[in-house]
């Protein structure tokens, strides 16, 4: 039977709550309250006040642990008893029941002491934030309550704190998990009515989290952390059996390069290109992003299934694949990779699993025994003869790979694993730590020590969010590494400052709300920092609704749901140490954004529901963005590519009213989405863009992995050129001519390849050519079907005059200077999936 978040957990918690009674400020403060609470501790007096009161009793072996988390239950208690009252009842929440702490939890509640959150349960065992707290004591000590402080839910509590000092300096935010010694603190001041230094209410109101950044001291202290983390986040299993401990083996034996006998022709005389060629499409000039297909100039690199193939693209006339890249390692999977002159480095990850070593002996509810993850691994090839691809390093790190990006010949890779927590006593430091192995080692060992460990005091996360700088030149180079608390999501690259976005989603006793945390890591060759976290309202979209602009950092954010209208899109700026400096909220209520763009002074941001706005922001001013201008027009852009500094275009797909039956049946305000729209617009005069070309291509179910992977798109403003993978599906005539027909019908698909269009200031869009790589045959059995088959092509890239389009299954090279006619193309071996969905 499954139990979530129960409450048997806290009674392993050695806290011990005595009656509360009056004493003298002098006989409160004990020389020595605990062994691990020094004279020199910021709330020495406030510790010892309580001890001398038998409050507390401390842990078995003579602590406290005043940095420890207090969870809701314990807190309950201690301000239910410091206001008089007596514990009684039980049953009074879905998971309060007859525990031990059910009389005070239920008591308090009766008396109005506090309330549950939005799903019903109270959950005591999870930490205690500081607004939280707040209203508990406020309401049991009878603090006065002023009514007008309607702000926010909690503003009243805050303020009536804020009038007997009582928020200790070392709470920095309204939802900061409050520690054993800033419980202690909040007591003692109020209870004898001392005046000590006290934060306010307007320094806690910053929407950010942007606190000073925290190191571990101890291995104990990083086991307590994720104890905390767990009684927030856990899920139970009630008589789980006890394991035995298992051998954390996590060591693949070493891959190798197994060469395939497909092809042993060495070509000669491939000629030069003098650099004329493609490269990735990234958001940030000088940051490479890694993808599936590469090139250097004269070979193109292709992820296909469990290998990479390599094929000499250059000469087109002479094309050939050469030897493919196999792994020993059968689990692994490479997600993407880099060229980098003579080197090519793949990433991607292997998963396991095993069972959990010994839990608690004393645990009567206990995590479910096993447990899995991934190990992540990076192969660097030295490239040098294209025929004798040779291994060059080879990494392995704990934790699921996220995403990467390249400066120069640095290779910065963001993981993300969870904390192993359910340890009783640390025997070995890697039991808790994620581990690596590089090049050679036997065995893996600890990436960074327990006091390496990074964390903010208000957030409190199960994860390890790694990230880790790899020199991609060097067979043994040291790794730059940097190990926080916390989650990985999204993320933003600059040459100096790397930041990684995650999602929170937050509950309250009031409300249920979501928001972004973003990590900020300084990046150094020699050195991967952590800066700090900042926090706003929201969740984003993808990378491109993150920008860092003269050492400013901008994000755009949506808070809530457009389809309740309670959505609104915002964009704020945080500075250098993470503190919010500037904001714009309330843009497009009751819509959300589908792309964003941050180009130097301006953010180009297109919403949608009906139809779609397309905003030009000035956030020249990073205290005050503002909306200059914006415009209205059908359907919407799902990625925003600058052409200029005044114009933009925008890929993405149209739109089409619902019938008047649609509307009352659906009593919906929206539109049907139709065959994809590429749109240029002019800002030139940024108070009124104006929509200056418009390109559709197909009907409903025309899709493009361009609308959610911008490296899809090839794009060359100096050659008038730009292309990307289309699959186009058309209606029937019948259908586009019957005046009646809803949107909601989808098109047949009838066509997957590439379109080539030139593109111009005067003349807009001009489809060049559409190139696929089927034959007559394959599109005729395939016709009416999804083909998803190895021949799709996912990539489109240019070397010298060729344009190179790519699937899983051929690279086929077109002559750009004669109407784009193949050249040549070659089968690509290997086996990939394919998928074939019949269109009802």
């Amino acid at each position: 039977m499954v139990i979530k978040r129960a409450g048997a957990v806290i009674a392993l918690i050695a806290l011990t709550v005595t009656s509360f009674m009056q004493a003298s400020i002098a006989g409160a403060q004990s020389a020595n309250a605990f062994n691990d609470v020094p004279t020199t501790y910021d709330y020495y007096s406030a510790v010892g006040y309580l001890k001398d009161l038998q409050v507390v009793e401390g842990y078995d072996d003579g602590t406290f642990k005043p940095e420890n988390t207090i969870n809701r239950a314990e807190f309950t208690k201690i301000a239910l008893l410091a206001s008089g009252y007596e514990p009684e009842g039980g049953n009074c929440f879905p998971d309060v029941t007859d525990q031990w702490f059910a009389p005070y939890v239920c008591k308090a509640k009766s008396l109005g002491l506090l309330s549950g959150y939005p799903d019903g349960d109270f959950k005591p065992e999870r930490p205690i934030n500081f607004v939280e707290a707040g209203k508990i004591v406020s309401n049991g000590l009878k603090l006065g309550l002023d009514e007008a402080y309607s702000d926010e839910w909690f503003q009243k509590y805050v303020m009536a704190l804020e009038e007997s000092q009582a928020i200790p300096t070392s709470v920095d935010t309204f939802d900061q998990y409050i520690n054993r010694g800033e419980m202690a603190e909040m007591m003692w001041r109020i209870k004898t009515q001392q005046k000590e230094e006290t934060n306010y209410y307007e320094d806690l109101s910053r929407t950010t989290e942007a606190q000073q950044m925290h190191t571990i001291s101890s291995c104990s202290v990083l086991q307590d952390k994720f104890e905390d983390a767990l009684a927030y986040n856990g899920y139970y299993y009630r008589d789980a059996l006890m394991v035995e401990e298992a051998a954390m083996d996590t060591t693949a034996s070493a891959p190798t390069v197994e060469k395939s006998a497909e092809n042993e022709a060495v070509l000669t005389g491939g000629g030069s290109t003098d650099g004329n060629y493609s490269t990735t499409n990234v958001q940030v000039e000088g940051v490479d992003e890694a993808d599936i297909v590469k090139t250097d100039g004269e070979y193109i690199y292709i992820v296909k299934g469990s290998t990479i193939r390599v094929v000499r693209a250059y000469p087109a006339a002479g094309m050939v694949e050469m030897d493919a890249i196999e792994f020993d390692d059968d689990g692994f999977s490479p997600s993407d990779m880099y060229v980098d002159g003579n080197k090519l480095i793949v990433l991607g990850q292997s998963y396991y699993s095993y069972p959990y070593p010994v839990l608690r002996t004393d645990a009567k509810i206990m995590p479910y025994p096993y447990y899995g993850g991934s190990i992540s691994k990076v192969f660097v090839f030295d490239i040098t003869d294209k025929s004798n691809i040779k291994e060059f390093r080879t990494l392995e790190f704990e934790g699921s790979y996220t995403q990467s990006r390249k400066v120069d010949d640095m290779v910065y890779m963001v993981l993300s694993r969870p904390g192993f927590y359910a340890y009783d006593t640390i025997e070995n430091v890697d039991e808790i730590l994620p581990r690596y192995k590089d090049t050679g080692d036997d065995t893996a060992k600890p990436l960074v020590g327990c006091t390496d460990v990074k964390y903010v005091p208000a957030f409190e996360s199960a994860d390890y969010l790694i990230v880790a700088g790899i020199p991609v030149n060097e067979a043994s180079g040291e790794i730059s590494k940097e190990v926080v608390l916390g989650s990985a999501g999204n993320i933003y690259s600059s040459r100096e400052n790397m930041y990684v976005a995650a999602t929170e989603w937050n509950w309250d006793y009031e409300t249920s709300s979501e928001s972004t945390n973003v990590y900020k890591f300084a990046l150094d060759k020699e050195n991967v920092e952590f800066q700090g976290k900042g926090k706003v309202p929201g969740t984003i979209l993808n990378q491109f609704s993150m920008d860092e602009n003269d050492s400013y950092f901008r994000i755009a954010t949506t808070k809530g749901n457009s389809w309740d209208g309670t959505s609104t899109n915002n964009v704020y700026v945080l500075d250098e140490n993470m503190d919010m400096t500037g904001k714009l909220e309330g843009i497009a209520p009751g819509e959300s954004i589908y792309s964003t763009r941050f180009i130097g002074d301006r953010l180009y941001m297109v919403t949608f529901k009906k139809i779609d706005p397309f905003f030009v922001i000035d956030m020249s001013d990073p205290k005050g963005p503002s909306v200059l201008g914006k415009l209205k027009i059908p359907g919407y852009s799902d990625y925003l590519h600058p052409y200029d500094e005044n114009h933009i275009i925008g890929f993405g797909k149209d739109t089409v009213m619902p019938t008047e039956q649609e509307e009352i049946d659906w009593n919906q305000n929206f539109e049907w989405y139709q065959g994809i729209k590429i749109a240029m617009f002019d800002v030139t005069d940024v108070e009124n863009p104006k929509q200056m070309f418009t390109e559709i291509i197909g009907d409903r179910g025309t899709d493009s992995p361009l609308l959610y992977d911008h490296k899809a798109l090839l794009f060359d403003k100096e050659k008038n050129l730009f292309a990307f993978p289309v699959t186009v599906a058309e209606l029937s005539d019948e259908i586009k001519n019957d005046p009646n027909a809803s949107g909601s019908e989808y098109g047949s698909p009838v066509f997957q390849g590439a379109y080539v269009y030139g593109i111009d200031l005067v003349n807009g869009f001009n489809l060049k050519a559409k190139i696929t790589h089927y034959d007559e045959t394959e599109i005729a059995e395939k016709a009416g079907y999804y083909w998803y088959g190895d021949k799709d092509i996912e990539r489109v890239l240019y070397i010298g005059k060729f344009l190179y389009t790519v699937s899983k299954g051929m690279v086929m090279a077109n002559d750009t200077a004669n109407d784009f006619k193949e050249v040549n193309s070659v089968e690509v071996g290997g086996i990939d999936d394919n998928y074939y969905y019949i269109m009802e």
